[in-house]
């Protein structure tokens, strides 16, 4: 009942359906033609199913390739553990290796954690060790950090504690102790000697009385008292110009403007000097004009024209 050598006679005709053993009733075996049995399928066959003895429905077993699955991944490369069936390149590697962009097998990345890594993508599986990020840990944290998030290489521990930031490129404050911070540049260790709040940004008195606060109610009560002198200022100026405008008005008087031909005796001199170009004059008419001339006390308006007319006449009268 068993048949065919080159299948160490595995071949039996009770898998067959139908007279002519056109087709076998269980899938993992195949019609070997000519024989009428039925032979099993290739146990490089993943599953072991197949169509045919050249070809398996499934694909391969891992480390096989070709269409019947009897070739070895390892042949072509010694660290493959599958392959693809068609073309023979790696698509998984053994422990510590993965396929690169030309599915070789390749080491893991030197960034990843004990060099471990899938061997499929060459994911690190254990994360990245410091200073690198990606899934490969390929790429670099920036200068500043110690190390960063794997995914978005934004940094989650700085190489020095006086920094902080996504970036680690900003300072903590000087009001912290030792200037250290967190990641948000809160004080880790607390403020130094005279400053509080968060992030120590305010100087403290020796009351604890936030020193910025009163220094600033201080300078609102110093504006409101200036304020205050100066209205106070231009509310007596106007009474001192009222009360003198009242007094002039109870006296009958108003004040007068001095007109600075009367009142300047060099001005006077000046204008006969003008009249008089080119006539001698006599040294003692000079001086009697000019002290006629001198500035006086004026009690009325209409003295002006009364003065002028005399020093005319004295000026003429001499001459």
């Amino acid at each position: 009942m068993y048949s065919n050598p080159d299948y160490k006679c595995q071949c039996h005709t009770k898998y067959c359906n139908g007279d002519k053993c056109n087709i076998c009733t269980n899938i993992t075996y195949f019609v070997h033609e000519g024989l009428n049995s039925c032979c099993p399928c290739s146990s490089s066959c993943k599953n072991a199913i197949c169509s045919s003895q050249f070809q398996c429905l499934n694909g391969c077993e891992n480390g096989m390739y070709g269409n019947d699955c009897s070739k070895k991944c390892s042949d072509i490369d010694r660290m493959c553990l599958s392959c693809s069936q068609d073309t023979g390149r790696c698509t998984h590697c053994t422990n510590g290796f993965y396929p690169d962009v030309y599915r070789n097998c390749s080491a893991c990345k030197a960034t990843c954690i004990d060099d471990k890594c899938e061997g499929s993508s060459g994911r690190c599986i254990k994360g990245c060790i410091d200073g690198n990020w990606g899934n490969q840990c390929e790429d670099s944290c920036d200068i500043l950090c110690r190390t960063c998030e794997r995914m978005t290489g934004e940094c989650i521990g700085c190489i020095h504690p006086s920094l902080y930031g996504p970036y680690c490129n900003l300072s903590c404050s000087s009001n912290c102790i030792s200037s250290e911070c967190d990641m948000d540049g809160d004080c880790l260790i607390g403020c130094s000697d005279g400053y509080t709040g968060v992030g120590c940004k305010y100087q403290a008195s020796a009351s604890g009385v936030n020193v910025g606060l009163t220094a600033g109610v201080g300078v609102i009560g110093l504006s409101i008292g200036l304020v205050a002198a100066l209205i106070t200022v231009i509310i007596r100026r106007r009474r001192r110009r009222g009360k003198k405008h009242s007094d002039a008005v109870v006296e009958g008087q108003r004040p007068f403007e001095t007109s600075p031909s009367i009142t300047d005796g060099h001005t006077m001199y000046d204008e006969l000097d003008k009249k008089q170009i080119g006539i001698p004059q006599d040294g003692q008419q000079y001086e009697i004009i000019q002290s006629s001339t001198s500035p006086v006390d004026i009690k009325q308006v209409g003295e002006e024209e009364d003065l002028k007319s005399t020093a005319d006449n004295e000026y003429y009268n001499e001459l």
